[in-house]
């Protein structure tokens, strides 16, 4: 299989290389793949504390995803209420002058 990909990469790499093309000579070679390194093989007390340490993983995520669940819920419910208050203020005309405030006429001095 890993042969049939090399020979599909250097057929792409010669069909469509622009600046540089393999070498006619380029062969496949099994010795230059990395040899897989075995997994260490692990006691059954190992695995039993890993499966606790999943498991008690697993249970603080559930935690965290019910509380991030409320908070969705409180977010959508303030959402609405600030809505619902923007919406009530706008049906107020706005009577307020924003213009820059006009200068005094007196002036002030001190001591």
């Amino acid at each position: 299989m890993t042969q049939e990909l090399f020979h599909v990469c250097y057929w792409l790499a010669r069909t469509y290389g622009q600046k540089s093309r393999p070498a006619p000579s380029l062969s496949f070679s099994v010795t230059l793949l990395p040899q897989p390194i075995p997994a260490p093989a692990q006691t059954l007390d190992q695995l039993q504390k890993l499966e606790a340490q999943l498991h008690e993983r697993d249970e603080k995520l559930t935690t965290l995803l019910a509380n991030k669940t409320a908070l969705d819920e409180e977010l959508k419910k303030l959402r609405e209420e600030f809505a619902a208050a923007k919406e009530a203020n706008a049906a107020q005309p706005d009577t307020h002058d924003y213009s820059k405030p006009k200068p005094a006429t007196t002036s002030l001095t001190c001591c």
